[in-house]
C-alpha cells in the first residue's frame, strides 16, 4: 500500500501555508493582512501540523511503521 488512508488530506493544510505565505487565498487574491508575522507563524505552525498527518497517514497505510507518526505528533504538540 502507499497513501491514501486519510485522501491525503495533508495536502490541503499544506496548500493553506502556501497561500499565507504568498499573502494571496485560493483564488489568487492579496489577503487583507498579508504577510503579517502572526500569518507567517501560523504557516509554520500549519507545516508541522501537514507533516504529522502526512506521518499518520503514511503510518496507518503501512508505509511506515511506530513510532513514526508518534514523533512527528510530538514536534507539534510538545507532548
Amino acid at each position: 500500500m502507499s497513501g491514501g488512508s486519510y485522501e491525503y488530506a495533508f495536502h490541503v493544510v499544506e496548500r493553506f501555508a502556501d497561500a499565507l505565505e504568498s499573502g494571496e487565498d485560493f483564488n489568487q487574491r492579496p489577503t487583507e493582512d498579508a504577510n503579517s508575522h502572526v500569518r507567517l507563524g501560523f504557516a509554520v505552525h500549519l507545516r508541522k501540523v501537514a507533516a504529522a498527518m502526512k506521518a499518520v497517514e503514511w503510518e496507518d497505510s503501512y508505509d511506515c511503521s511506530p513510532p513514526h507518526a508518534a514523533d512527528a505528533i510530538w514536534k507539534v504538540t510538545g507532548t
